[in-house]
């Protein structure tokens, strides 16, 4: 099994992401949590001063690693090219 660490392409295999294929944003190993770029939800940001406009912001949503697996990366099969 691949080690997980950031940049390693994986598949959400469980929970409401499942079937999600994307690399690991960040991850922490003492909370067994990972964060995907693509794995996000929107919250309303509420801003107290009156002036500025409330909007909705992206966040990152954890998952736990047992609910992804590390995807292989298909190896391009090389042929000689014929003269």
């Amino acid at each position: 099994m691949a080690k997980l660490k950031p940049g390693v392409l994986v598949k959400v295999i469980a929970g409401q992401f499942r079937g999600l294929t994307d690399n690991i944003h960040h991850l922490e190993p003492k909370k067994e949590k990972i964060y995907l770029a693509k794995a996000t939800r929107k919250i309303y940001n509420k801003s107290p001063d009156i002036k500025k406009k409330s909007q909705l912001k992206d966040i990152l949503v954890p998952l736990h690693i047992s609910n992804v697996t590390a995807v292989r990366k298909e190896k391009q099969l090389k042929t000689k090219k014929e003269k």
